[in-house]
């Protein structure tokens, strides 16, 4: 991602996309990727269908992925000077 924060590439680093893992905290993966200065961030949820469900831990309570990105958006929320636009936050 360094390359594609110098020029001539900047204009094509439309943002960085992350699949929320549980197991990480969202507070350090939310500034580990603003460390690359990125224009647009997105959080998906894990691929799962009703075969496979999107993995679940009990111990965090029945909205895990919400609570997640809840400090995400403190975080965000919080940070006036960052340039990065979250589009489940934004849009």
């Amino acid at each position: 991602m360094h390359l594609l924060n110098s020029e001539p590439y900047r204009p094509l680093f439309a943002g960085v996309l992350c699949t929320i893992d549980l197991e990480n905290d969202p507070v350090e993966t939310y500034r580990a990727l603003l460390e690359f200065e990125p224009p647009t961030a997105d959080f998906l949820l894990p691929h799962a269908n009703w075969s496979r469900p999107p993995p679940r831990r009990p111990d965090l309570g029945s909205t895990p992925y919400a609570d997640w990105l809840i400090r995400i958006f403190d975080a965000w929320y919080d940070d006036p000077a960052a340039g990065t636009s979250i589009r489940s936050l934004t849009t």
